[in-house]
This record gives C-alpha cells, structure tokens and sequence, in this order.
C-alpha cells in the first residue's frame, strides 16, 4: 500500500475507500499517506472511507493534512475521526455506544465558520 500512495503524488483525485489500510502495515500506510497530503500539490479530492484506520492512524494522518491547502474534499466515514468545521480531521474517542463513532460535517456547516478564522480547506465526509 505504501508503495501505492507514493505513486499518486500527481494526482487530482483519490479513491481508497474500503482497502484495508489500517490492517497489517497500517502505521507504515498512515506516515505514507500524512506525506502524501503534505507534498501533493494537484490532490483535491480523497477518499478514505472505512479503511480500517485506528486512531493512532487518523493522528498519522491528520499531521500530514495541517499544511494542505488543496483538497476541498476528504470523506474518512468509517474510520474513527471526523472532519471539523475548519476541515482538520480530529481523531475520535470511542463512544460507549459505538467504539468506532465518527460524526461529519457538511461544506454548509463549513462556511458558517468565522470570517477571522476561514478553513483552511473545505471537506466534506459521507
């Protein structure tokens, strides 16, 4: 999988959903991907929807989006984090319902954000 991820620096748009990322390497896939947001200067769409990430993967991952300013679009349903209003992903706790909750926000309740404090991307998760 890592091998993969490095292969789609240049890409526009990523469709990951349902690979088991998060399985055997995981932690190896999630540093692959925090890179791969971090350098990618043409993503701006991904997919990543129940891969299977732990929340150790979504903390991987979500230091790799902090300096993104090109995806608009990342849906991580499935995986347990959640995209904010200001469109970082968070890592979730586990809820005593759910172990795996993950909630969403949708590109309506981004541009309700401040107009000091604007998103640094506009992301939405279904």
């Amino acid at each position: 999988a890592q091998d993969l991820i490095r292969g789609l620096l240049n890409a526009q748009a990523i469709n990951l959903s349902w690979n088991p990322l998060g399985k055997e390497g995981g932690e190896e896939t999630s540093r692959a991907l925090a890179q791969l947001f971090a350098e990618a200067k043409q993503l701006v769409h991904v997919d990543i929807s129940k891969c299977e990430l732990t929340r150790s993967h979504c903390r991987i991952v979500a230091e790799g989006l902090k300096t993104n300013r090109q995806i608009i679009g990342l849906h991580v349903t499935g995986n347990p984090g959640r995209i904010d209003p200001r469109g970082f992903l968070i890592p979730m706790p586990p809820s005593p319902k759910n172990p795996l909750a993950v909630s969403s926000v949708s590109t309506e309740d981004m541009n309700h954000a401040s107009q000091e404090e604007k998103p640094k991307m506009v992301r939405s998760t279904s």
